[in-house]
């Protein structure tokens, strides 16, 4: 009679934690899958993609690795330092990079997209892909 009991309480609980996933992963609140970190890295100037810059069409988070400054980016200008990078570089393995991702702003990069970096010297700019 225990075993039942027993049985009967782990797949309430085993259900409701794939409940409980299955919701969050819809909502974008819990995200799985490896995050691509392997791009390049930019320094102050005019980029346009297919041309001096090689990435594929898609959705990318952008943020400052050294220094400060600014990307102009489809009329838009991001400001940015490398304070999260900073920050990133202290959590453990993936995580850095996903903490990256979710703080950084967003840009969609089509075939023909064009950037425009300026900063101080030391100014780095790179992206990461989910």
């Amino acid at each position: 009679m225990k075993s039942k009991k027993w049985i009967f309480a782990a797949t309430i609980v085993i259900l409701g934690l794939i409940s409980l996933l299955y919701v969050g992963y819809k909502t974008n609140n819990v995200r799985f899958g490896m995050i691509r970190d392997d791009l390049p890295t930019l320094v102050s100037g005019d980029y346009k993609n297919n041309d001096n810059l090689s990435l594929k069409p898609g959705v990318y988070a952008i943020y400052a690795k050294k220094g400060k400054g600014e990307i102009c980016f489809a009329g838009k200008l991001y400001k940015l330092d490398d304070a999260l990078f900073v920050r990133a570089q202290k959590q453990p393995g993936n995580v850095k990079n996903a903490v990256i991702y979710e703080e950084s702003p967003k840009i969609f990069i089509g075939e023909d997209s064009k950037i425009s970096v300026k900063g101080d010297r030391k100014f780095l700019v790179s992206f990461v892909k989910r």
